[in-house]
């Protein structure tokens, strides 16, 4: 039964006002705006938090008579596409990306170049940076509209590698957790190099041979023994630290 006459906490909506954007949270686009959208192409997989927002996209999308194409791959996880080469590979992925066209798109000169700063790549292990060896390449133009829809998303209070020096130097001791398969993997290497720079106490446990939201899988037919000590380092962490 929903309940939506209980009073609730007033700071909590104030620092959810970012994810609560449309520009972010595409569910909270009015129908006016959907009508819009070019068609649109959405992939889900049955194992996700996101799996049922996924379905209601998809009714609101043909409500206002977008075209919409949707695949859904009921018996895989979350961010079992980017599991396409290693120990963990999975055919699925494959098949998923084989479902997906999609074009390189560059975000405008001086836009790459004002975060540039942001993301040193010297603070990423030097056995993960492979991908990292070309020069950059910030001299190519790109579409102006795609900085202008992921202004929310570059906010410091959504990506916090793009909190400024200054800013960081106030954080408190802080913990990261991360995996070795996980596209944020290198995020947490730079993150906690710029913490330890501004002199940030920084404790990061990272578990190599693990994928994105293994942590999750604490009990049922996908339960990992990895989930639990994870979940036993981050315990261990508070009651060290708090």
């Amino acid at each position: 039964m929903l309940i939506d006459d209980q009073e609730g906490d007033p700071q909590l909506i104030e620092k959810a006002k970012k994810v609560l954007d449309p520009e972010v949270s595409p569910l909270l686009v009015d129908d006016q705006k959907l009508a819009k959208l070019m068609p649109t192409y959405i992939l889900s997989v049955g194992h996700d938090r996101l799996r049922d927002c996924a379905f209601i996209y998809e009714g609101r999308l043909k409500r206002v008579q977008v075209p919409v194409v949707h695949d859904h791959y009921e018996h895989t996880f979350h961010g079992s596409i980017g599991f396409l080469h290693g120990p963990f590979a999975l055919d699925i992925a494959h098949e998923m990306i084989n479902e997906v066209s999609s074009k390189k798109l560059f975000s405008l000169v001086e836009q790459k170049k004002h975060y540039r700063k942001y993301v040193d790549w010297s603070l990423i292990p030097s056995k993960y940076r492979t991908v990292y060896k070309n020069p950059i390449t910030d001299d190519q133009e790109g579409d102006p509209q795609l900085i202008e829809k992921a202004k929310k998303v570059l906010d410091p209070e959504v990506s916090p590698l793009l909190v400024d020096d200054q800013k960081l130097a106030k954080l408190m001791p802080t913990y990261i957790l991360s995996v070795g398969h996980d596209r944020l993997r290198d995020c947490a290497f730079i993150y906690e190099g710029r913490l330890k720079r501004v002199h940030v106490p920084v404790v990061h446990d990272h578990y190599e041979h693990t994928f994105h939201g293994s942590i999750g899988f604490l009990h049922g037919p996908f339960a990992l023994d990895i989930a639990h000590e994870m979940i036993s380092g981050v315990v261990k962490y508070i009651k060290e630290n708090l």
